[in-house]
């Protein structure tokens, strides 16, 4: 049994509408349906978002995301797969050996450490933690006094 017949089967047996589904799991309704008719390669979404969407609907019907998962291919994504490389030809530049790099004119100074800075001490106890006074100083912003133009009469 297919992947979206498996779905059908459990949202039919629970008395759902593909509205019902989409209203508690904030999918569309096309996606569910695309999902139920083995349709998403079909559609230009992107398999990471194929995969999310069909994880949370399988766990909306209490069903094994992974197992369906496992079952399911989804074409590649361009961006996320790197590129197969070219074969590298003679008169390609990627054929011409590259240079060394130049080793360093003067070696760098070794860093400065970072000064030590200490906690506070802890209080003692969480009663005194409590009883400390807080000083929350909140910033003080000055508005400059607005005057009403005189009018010359």
């Amino acid at each position: 049994m297919s992947v979206g017949a498996q779905l059908r089967q459990a949202r039919e047996a629970r008395r759902l509408t593909i509205g019902d589904v989409s209203l508690q799991t904030k999918i569309q309704p096309w996606v569910l349906q695309a999902l139920e008719a083995d349709q998403l390669h079909q559609t230009s979404m992107s398999p990471i978002y194929a995969r999310g969407f069909l994880s949370t609907y399988a766990r909306f019907l209490r069903l094994d995301p992974a197992a369906l998962l496992s079952q399911v291919t989804l074409r590649k994504d361009p961006l996320l797969e790197p590129a197969e490389p070219a074969l590298a030809t003679a008169s390609s530049p990627a054929a011409r050996p590259v240079p060394a790099p130049a080793p360093p004119a003067a070696a760098a100074p070794a860093p400065t450490p970072a000064p030590v800075v200490e906690p506070p001490a802890p209080a003692e106890t969480a009663e005194e933690a409590l009883a400390a006074p807080r000083r929350w100083k909140l910033p003080q912003w000055k508005v400059p006094e607005l005057k009403a133009p005189e009018w010359k009469a």
